[in-house]
């Protein structure tokens, strides 16, 4: 029923979602049936699919040709992986190779494609064709050394051994640092033509196309399956011809989309991505801010999560919606600090650079963090930590926001609606273990100050079980937010939390169910996490094979999390099992033989200092539990342990 209504975006859910459905019906030739049934069926009721599947290419193209590049090789290789690991058989996994090997020849490497234009048709160039800007391997072109290296293992992955994985891998490594260093094109940023990257989109008027049913403009469905009409929504009448790119590792895309009901809708187009978790976190806001507006505490304090369509387009680029009016806290906040310099130009933020390093006997950060969590583990830091905030005037964010407001009545209304988003925000991304909280992850609506959190690629705890520094602290709470209610301080806070916990807690079962989609269908990164995880725990171990595999075990684990905070669980106990799990930190920062000790009794806090220290591992009331996170998120043992760039000084 949904398919017939709205068969544009079941196509785009689809595909999005096709290689991780293809992977648990591999074994399952009932299952495998009833999704090949499933896709004719969307497919007809797309009149116009095929101009739809040409969107999709076009979009996937805009994504830089050396970052997919980058795609098509990590995703082989994890095949290979997959197969060497027995997670997939190896019918699936021969398909699977076929298919990725062809794709990206074709995608990168076939000078006559339809849409080869601009930059895709210069890199496709230079690593095919000898000449003096070409991507050398030796002697070879790029496109000559990989086809000679990987084509005959993809055609016959059968005689795949772990040995020669271990090669391929290794001249993966020499194929990206001869793109890096030959291919310019890669820190390119700023306006440019959308028709250096497609020359479908540039050229594309509805008008003169003759379909049934032209490209809708793509939408998140839960926003209007209750309420619209497919007729109803825009349909795309154009693109703008010109894209900004932005300067950040994967280099996302403004896109401007001319709607047939002449608005304009500016989209950020990602690539590299799997912007299913961002879409699922967006969903879980959705429900969230359903049961908070039927809470009556919640209404009388307007608690609200701000959030915005992410749309899966396929597994390889999706989009996001613009949010217009908008700032990074960051900007924000340097926009008042001394000098014109960035946050990590403060004297404060060198000396914390200064110090962790001076810790180290390499004079070298990682070192300095072993030392923190080893020799250094029962330090307290409190007035280091204290010391170095001293020298930051705490008012820097709040002068900041008040600059933005036309008066101080007007600052102090729109505070109120700062702490109202902010509250909200906190305790759901806090449920949902989302991490690495820096300052550019919030945007401030300069016009109303509403914040909204943004980036949600590490979340359900993994900022705490899978970085090098893991991350102790639930959420952001640093010494500029807090200035922004002073003098009164965090205890403006907690009442809004309080309530906002409160009323997750009374819809638990109701939200615990729609987190169950994630054992039904896990993302390719829970998938590999969880195949890593399982094979370290039980290497060499027969025994191990369970009922569940290894991402349903590592799936189910993540909502299990979820229901403990949901039960009044105190916070540092969940945080100290998500980062028993982190094997890399275990082997570097947390490497000392008292570093996962140590570590644990930093979480736990100090008696008669710290509440969470105090409090049962099952907090008494939502109150108390709201308490311990606010007193592990301001704790500056935690604080002065967080890795530089979170900027916990700010």
């Amino acid at each position: 029923k949904v398919s017939r209504k709205f068969p544009q975006q079941v196509f785009y859910a689809l595909s999005a979602s096709s290689d991780d459905l293809e992977k648990q019906a591999g074994g399952d030739p009932e299952v495998a049936t009833r999704l090949g049934k499933l896709y004719r069926q969307v497919e007809a009721n797309l009149e116009n699919s095929e101009v739809i599947k040409k969107f999709v290419g076009a979009l996937e193209r805009v994504h830089n040709p050396d970052l997919r590049f980058k795609y098509w090789i990590e995703e082989t290789v994890a095949v290979m992986r997959e197969y060497l690991a027995k997670v997939i058989p190896g019918g699936l996994a021969q398909d699977k190779a076929n298919r990725l090997w062809t794709g990206m020849v074709k995608d990168l490497f076939d000078i006559s494609h339809e849409d080869q234009s601009g930059l895709n048709r210069k890199f496709a160039e230079r690593s095919t064709k000898m000449s003096q800007q070409a991507i050398k391997i030796g002697g070879d072109t790029l496109y000559t050394d990989i086809e000679a290296t990987l084509k005959p293992v993809v055609r016959k992955i059968s005689n795949l051994t772990q040995e020669t994985l271990d090669a391929v891998s290794k001249k993966v490594r020499e194929w990206q640092a001869a793109i890096k260093n030959a291919w310019t094109h890669a820190k390119s940023s700023g306006p440019m033509p959308l028709s250096t990257f497609s020359t479908w989109l540039s050229e594309y008027q509805s008008s003169a196309h003759d379909y049934d049913l032209p490209i809708l403009l793509p939408q998140q469905p839960f926003l209007y399956l209750d309420t619209q009409a497919p007729q109803q929504l825009p349909d795309i009448s154009s693109f703008g011809s010109t894209v900004l790119v932005m300067n950040s590792i994967q280099k996302p895309k403004r896109l401007i989309v001319h709607g047939s009901d002449h608005t304009e809708y500016p989209f950020l187009l990602k690539g590299g991505e799997d912007l299913r978790q961002d879409q699922r976190i967006q969903q879980m806001f959705y429900l969230f801010n359903n049961c908070m507006r039927k809470d009556l505490k919640c209404r009388q304090r307007n608690l609200s999560v701000r959030g915005y369509s992410v749309i899966p387009i396929s597994p390889k680029v999706g989009l996001v919606e613009w949010v217009s009016n908008t700032t990074p806290m960051k900007a924000v906040l340097e926009s008042q600090l001394p000098g014109g310099g960035g946050i990590q130009m403060q004297p404060a933020a060198r000396k914390h650079h200064e110090f962790v390093a001076s810790l180290a006997k390499g004079g070298d950060w990682v070192g300095g963090f072993r030392a923190l969590y080893g020799d250094h583990g029962k330090t307290d830091l409190q007035g280091k930590y204290e010391e170095l905030v001293g020298e930051v005037d705490q008012g820097y964010l709040k002068k900041a926001m008040a600059a933005l407001c036309a008066s101080h009545a007007a600052f102090y209304s729109a505070r109120n609606r700062f702490t109202s988003s902010f509250c909200a925000a906190s305790i759901s991304q806090w449920v949902l273990g989302i991490g690495d909280r820096h300052l550019d992850n919030f945007l401030i609506d300069t016009e109303r100050l509403d914040i909204v959190a943004i980036d949600f690629g590490h979340a359900f705890g993994s900022a705490t079980e899978m970085l090098h520094v893991p991350e102790l602290m639930p959420m952001r709470l640093t010494p500029q937010l807090r200035g922004v209610w002073d003098p009164v301080g965090v205890s403006f806070l907690r009442g809004g939390m309080v309530a906002c916990l409160d009323c997750l807690r009374g819809n638990s079962r109701m939200l615990l169910d729609v987190l169950s989609v994630f054992v039904r269908e896990p993302l390719s990164t829970w998938q590999r996490t969880a195949m890593r995880k399982s094979q370290k725990q039980h290497q060499g171990d027969s025994t191990s094979a369970a009922a569940a595999t290894p991402h349903e075990a590592y799936s189910t684990a993540k909502i299990s999390t979820v229901r403990k905070k949901l039960s009044l669980t105190n916070p540092w106990v969940t945080t100290a099992e998500d980062l028993s799990s982190n094997t890399v930190a275990l082997a570097t920062v947390l490497k000392h033989k008292n570093g996962p000790s140590n570590a644990r009794a930093i979480l736990k806090g100090r008696p008669g200092r710290n509440i969470r220290s105090e409090a049962p591992k099952i907090c008494r009331n939502t109150t108390e539990q709201v308490n311990c996170l606010i007193d592990m998120a301001t704790d500056p043992n935690i604080l002065c342990r967080t890795y530089m760039g979170w900027a916990p000084l700010f």
